[in-house]
């Protein structure tokens, strides 16, 4: 029996690492009641590179991800949509308003300041397994 329960402990031990993630900070721009959009940001930490290929949360039609970029002449910030976010095992991904977020389109109803918003992260990780992360968002008052 003794050497049947090793053996058993043995597979499991050289079984490959699920990378470990986690999401840290998630936070929904507040908006007005009149509002069809806003966005999230949050931190991204895992063990495994990977990617966020789609995004969605029941309080949004679409959930969309972007960067923001300057253009080639030195003008202003702009809006670039992307496919997918890349991240990097053991490294920080921080998604900010200056920086990678996602915009909520279609949104069902007013964020509030202290509100939790749900939202769906799907992950391809490096080893070729795609998995779903769920993050609460909470809402934010209006910026001024």
């Amino acid at each position: 029996m003794k050497p049947v329960l090793a053996a058993c402990i043995l597979a499991l031990l050289s079984l490959p690492a699920l990378g470990e993630v986690s999401i840290s900070k998630p936070w929904a721009k507040g908006t007005l009641a009149s509002a069809t959009s806003s966005a999230v940001y949050l931190e991204l930490q895992s063990t495994e590179a990977g990617a966020i290929v789609a995004a969605s949360s029941p309080r949004a039609q679409s959930v969309e991800m972007f960067d923001m970029r300057f253009e080639l002449d030195g003008g202003p910030l702009k809006p670039v949509k992307l496919d997918e976010i890349p991240f990097e095992a053991r490294r920080k991904l921080q998604l900010s308003p200056v920086t990678m977020h996602f915009v909520l389109r279609g949104l069902q109803g007013q964020i509030r300041a202290g509100e939790r918003v749900p939202l769906v992260l799907r992950l391809r990780m490096a080893g070729g397994d795609v998995r779903e992360v769920r993050v609460e968002a909470v809402g934010r008052g209006l910026m001024p």
